[in-house]
Formats: structure tokens, sequence, C-alpha cells
């Protein structure tokens, strides 16, 4: 088991510019540098789905709740 967590020989994507925006990616050998930079880019990725979804569901139970013209869509 512990052969598979050797990070030493293996190379990690991670971004590394500082900037989300470029996307440039670089390799590290850093477990702790690999998962400190991708945590925050999954938390991003996590709250953007739930807001999405929130407002789909709200929208749809309010349109289901309005009558006539009071409906957003």
């Amino acid at each position: 088991m512990r052969h598979y967590l050797d990070i030493e020989t293996r190379r990690l994507p991670t971004l590394t510019t500082g900037s989300i925006k470029r996307l440039e990616f670089s390799y590290v050998t850093n477990l702790g540098a690999f998962v400190g930079r991708w945590i925050p880019i999954l938390g991003i990725i996590i709250i953007a789905t739930d807001v999405s979804t929130i407002a789909y569901k709200a929208t749809n139970k309010y349109n289901t709740i309005a009558r006539g013209n009071d409906k957003l869509w």
C-alpha cells in the first residue's frame, strides 16, 4: 500500500501561475502542494453547482405556485 502513496516517482499536474484564467499547468511531486492547490478549485465548482441548483429549483417552485402573468417563464 505504501508503494501507491510514494509520490517521489510521480508527477502530479497543478496550477502554479497564480491564475485560474491562464490555465497554465506544471507538475509537482509534493502531494501537499497538489492537494492544496486543487481543493479551492473543487470548492468553486461545488459552490457554482449548488447555486445553480438552488436557483433552478426555487424558480420552478415559484412557477408552480404563481398564477398567470406572475410566473417567471
